[in-house]
């Protein structure tokens, strides 16, 4: 997602998403506004932040036109953390930018127990950003572990993690994580009938440091959300 006037300054790219139709962006609701400005563009196709003639793939950016927040996401709580940002004009398809598939099983125990989370966010805690597109596996921790990480911040989180609406995920020896700029991002495993497609699970939201052992991070649940976003995205 970009947040400057323009779409030339690398600086101003910030929290990521997935494309689900021609027109539609899913994504973090708090990556609705960075900085003091919203989100005004959505760059596709592309593996790096910045981008010459020289760069083999040429980025394809679309005006973002319209943010719709989920009617429930009352910050400073961090639940109901979910967006849709809508396009200006369609997106053209093809091999390098397709639509994602979504979740639709509200079955907990049908969460693959290993998923990839991507996005061009910080590389550690304090770190800079990535100037390519990275990917990482991530373990799914248990509700009651994650809970145990995140006791304390009530004011935010005052029922504790919602299993049927949010995903810990991390890695159990604290190497691997998502970190600051991924939010939005999807958390996603690859399609078993077509190799070349993912669903997506979660939508990267909050923790608290990044690849630290004890924290896993918390990922927006998409199947929670599902008739809501066929509402806005897929409604005639």
């Amino acid at each position: 997602m970009g947040y400057g006037a323009s779409t030339t300054s690398g600086d101003d790219w910030r929290c990521g998403g997935s494309l689900i139709s021609e027109r539609w962006i899913l994504t973090a609701a708090h990556c609705q506004e960075s900085s003091g400005n919203k989100a005004r563009w959505a760059r596709l196709g592309v593996l790096e932040r910045f981008f010459n003639e020289d760069n083999v793939v040429q980025p394809n950016d679309y005006r973002i036109v319209q943010h719709v927040i989920h009617p429930e996401y009352r910050p400073p709580s961090l639940y109901n953390d979910i967006a849709l940002f809508r396009l200006e004009r369609d997106v053209v398809i093809s091999e390098d930018v397709r639509p994602i598939c979504l979740n639709t099983d509200t079955d907990l125990s049908s969460t693959p127990l290993k998923q990839i989370a991507t996005d061009w966010g910080r590389i550690s805690t304090a770190g800079p950003v990535s100037d390519n597109l990275l990917k990482v596996e991530l373990d799914i921790f248990p509700t009651y572990q994650c809970n145990e990480s995140y006791i304390s911040n009530t004011r935010q989180l005052q029922f504790g993690i919602l299993p049927d609406r949010m995903i810990c995920a991390g890695s159990f020896d604290g190497e691997k994580d998502t970190c600051t700029g991924d939010s939005g991002g999807p958390l996603q495993v690859r399609h078993a009938e077509y190799p070349d497609m993912y669903i997506q699970y979660g939508i990267t939201s909050f923790g608290k440091f990044c690849a630290d052992k004890d924290t896993p991070g918390i990922y927006t649940r998409v199947a929670k959300y599902i008739s809501w976003i066929e509402e806005i995205a897929f409604s005639k």
